[in-house]
């Protein structure tokens, strides 16, 4: 399970509430031994409870989530990918050159990149 993933998909479904574990859960049990709430008692110090009832969530909703999240992140692949290739290359150079050159490259520097990282997923095409 993704840290990040896992940080997301609690934040949701705590709805801001106070949380602590001490590494990422891969199972129930261990998610149940080592996941504690906290909450602010009145005099605003911390309380931490590892009743399951004081989460907000069970672990099967947690995996739900999890699951939602990184299906989400998977698909999202090309437009990192992408975002990776168009980093790397000079745009602005690119404009300015076709601009005074009369020529295409820059457009055809984004149609390769989207070309090779299409939306489907289907991985580079070379």
């Amino acid at each position: 399970m993704d840290t990040n993933i896992f940080h997301t998909a609690v934040k949701n479904l705590t709805s801001g509430k106070g949380w602590r574990c001490l590494t990422i859960p891969e199972t129930e049990e261990y998610f149940l031994s080592h996941f504690e709430s906290v909450s602010l008692d009145e005099n605003r110090e911390a309380q931490f409870s590892n009743d399951p009832s004081d989460f907000g969530f069970t672990w099967a909703e947690l995996v739900i989530e999890v699951t939602r999240l990184e299906t989400e992140y998977d698909a999202q692949e090309y437009a990192r990918k992408r975002k990776a290739e168009y980093d790397a290359l000079n745009q602005f150079e690119l404009i300015s050159d076709d601009d005074v050159n009369g020529t295409t490259t820059h457009k055809d520097a984004i149609e390769a990149v989207k070309t090779k990282w299409p939306k489907d997923n289907s991985g580079p095409v070379e």
